[in-house]
């Protein structure tokens, strides 16, 4: 009688144990026949929602200009307004960096077919997102990650309000175009002839375009020159399934090194003459 209940109290178990074990089998299983991305909604979370006005590019409604004064020689005025814009993009676009960023990749993947120098400056400019702080005058003359980014630093550069205090050692705008380049084996020297060291020679070193010609590794500006006593450069590094253009660039007010779509802070694009006749 004893052995019996025995019996059934193991037989009771075993079972038990088998069908909690069935159980986790069957789950994911039926967790992934269920998962459609096509029905995913983003439109509850107010951070993934676009603004159209952001993401056409078009002239600046902004009537001063500020932020992302890369030239040493500099005279604008540091503008509130242009870090209040700046600080509102990032509220919308900065935040979900992981799914936006990860739907531009597998756009771009999908629509263009990349040559290796498009590839190599792509893979360069992400490979450094979120990690390289802003620094005025902040340069490097090898692509190679500096030990030293994120240390703090006095700022030599004249033309910044952060000129004169330590902060915290990085790229800036222009910089951050050379590093990548540089990517495509190109030591300092050959950089500055062939790309350019600072905005207003990597705006000489390339070519106006339309934006229905813009592609991967492409740059593009806030303003123009002659007429620009300063400016602020970054590279295009893909599309989202709307066909908005993102950009990679080293930003003061997000920062450091984000990525931004379209909106109203760049408005000229250009191509390398690096590229050419690839393109």
């Amino acid at each position: 009688m004893r052995k019996n209940v025995i019996r059934k109290i193991i037989l009771f178990v075993s079972i038990f144990l088998a069908a909690i074990f069935l159980a986790l089998l069957l789950i994911p299983i039926i967790s992934a026949c269920s998962y459609n991305t096509n029905t995913i909604d983003y439109s509850s979370s107010p951070e993934n929602t676009f603004s159209a006005e952001h993401v056409i590019p078009s002239p600046s409604h902004l009537n001063q200009k500020g932020e992302t004064y890369d030239a040493p020689d500099a005279i604008m005025p540091w503008v509130m307004t242009e870090r209040q814009f700046a600080e509102q993009i990032a509220k919308q676009y900065v935040q979900p960096n992981e799914y936006k960023l990860s739907e531009v990749i597998d756009e771009t993947e999908a629509m263009t077919c990349l040559s290796s120098k498009r590839r190599t400056v792509f893979n360069a400019a992400l490979s450094i997102l979120n990690e390289v702080p802003y620094f005025w005058g902040g340069k490097t003359k090898y692509p190679y990650k500096n030990l030293r980014w994120g240390v703090r630093t006095l700022v030599t550069s004249k033309g910044s309000e952060t000129t004169g205090t330590y902060q915290p050692l990085g790229l800036d705008c222009s910089g951050y175009v050379s590093w990548c380049f540089m990517h495509l084996g190109l030591d300092w020297e050959a950089m500055r002839e062939k790309v350019g060291d600072g905005t207003l020679a990597q705006w000489n070193l390339s070519a106006p375009i339309g934006w229905s010609e813009l592609q991967v590794g492409d740059l593009v500006f806030q303003y123009s020159y002659p007429e620009a006593a300063g400016n602020h450069v970054g590279i295009c590094i893909g599309f989202d399934r709307f066909g908005i253009p993102y950009f990679a660039h080293s930003s003061f007010s997000l920062g450091g090194v984000v990525i931004t779509p379209a909106g109203d802070v760049f408005k000229y694009a250009r191509r390398p003459f690096l590229f050419d006749p690839e393109a």
